[in-house]
C-alpha cells in the first residue's frame, strides 16, 4: 500500500499528553462548549476536520499546469484554485450523536475518498453526559451542528486553554489537536496493548493501514516488562 494511505504516524516520541495533563486540560476550559469539544478530540482520537467540516479545493489533475504555469501541484493555496472543484465536508450534527447507544458518527478523512467514509465511534458515559448537557444549554436541534465555530478558532480554544492551565508545548512543538490523538492512542494501547487491542484502536481512530497504528505499541507497558524478561536475568 502506497504511503499517501497510511496515515501520518508518531514522529515526536514525547509529542503526546499523559493522562493526567489531558484531565488538566478538559477541566481547564471554563466553557460547557469547551470542554465538550476537546473530550471528543480527547476520547474519539478524531482529527478536528472530522468533528468540525472542512472545504478545500482540490484538483482531479493538474490538467492547467502547462496552461498556466501552476507548479504548486494544486494545494490549496494554489492562486489557481478558484478553477478547481470544492470539496465539502459537512461537520458533525446533533443528530450524530446517539445518547442511548452510547456513539457518535465521525468522518473517515486523509483516505483519498470522496465523499468520505463515515464510522461509528463508542463514547463513555461522563462524555455522552456532557454531550447531553450541552445541546440542552445551546437547545441545539437534530440537523445543528454540534459545534459552529471553525477550524482556525478550535485552535485558538485549544491553545489558550492549554495555556490557562500551564501546557503550552508537547514535545517539541507547541500544543495542537493532534497531539489528543497521539494521547488517545497511546492512552488505549496502555490499556490494551494486544493484537485485538490493536485492530480496536486502527478501527477506532480511523487508520488505513494497521502499520500506523502498530507505531503506538511501542508506548504499552509489556515492553518495559518483556525487555526486562529477556534480559534482565543477568
Amino acid at each position: 500500500m502506497s504511503k499517501e494511505f497510511r496515515g501520518q504516524p508518531i514522529k515526536d516520541l514525547k509529542g503526546f499528553l499523559e493522562e493526567n495533563q489531558v484531565k488538566r486540560l478538559i477541566d481547564g476550559a471554563m466553557k460547557l462548549r469547551d470542554k465538550v469539544f476537546l473530550r471528543l478530540l480527547w476520547v474519539t482520537g478524531a482529527r478536528v476536520s472530522e468533528i468540525l467540516g472542512d472545504k478545500s479545493y482540490y484538483p482531479i489533475d493538474c490538467c492547467h499546469k502547462k496552461e498556466t504555469g501552476c507548479e504548486s501541484k494544486c494545494r490549496v493555496s494554489c492562486k489557481f484554485k478558484s478553477n478547481l472543484p470544492l470539496r465539502i465536508f459537512e461537520p458533525v450534527k446533533v443528530e450524530d450523536v446517539n445518547l442511548k447507544d452510547g456513539n457518535i458518527i465521525l468522518n473517515l478523512l486523509k483516505r483519498k475518498q470522496y465523499p468520505p467514509p463515515k464510522h461509528l465511534v463508542s463514547l463513555d458515559n461522563i462524555t455522552l453526559q456532557y454531550l447531553k448537557d450541552y445541546i440542552q444549554e445551546q437547545k441545539l436541534q437534530p440537523s445543528d451542528p454540534l459545534f459552529s465555530f471553525t477550524r482556525q478558532r478550535a485552535f485558538q480554544i485549544i491553545r489558550a486553554v492549554g495555556e490557562s492551565v500551564g501546557i503550552d508545548k508537547v514535545g517539541s512543538k507547541k500544543l495542537h489537536d493532534h497531539h489528543l490523538r497521539h494521547s488517545n492512542c497511546v492512552n488505549y494501547i496502555r490499556h490494551n496493548n494486544t493484537l485485538e487491542g490493536l485492530r480496536k484502536l486502527q478501527k477506532r481512530i480511523g487508520h488505513a493501514n494497521i502499520e500506523t497504528t502498530a507505531e503506538y505499541l511501542q508506548f504499552g507497558p509489556e515492553q518495559k516488562e518483556e525487555t526486562e524478561d529477556v534480559f534482565g536475568q543477568w
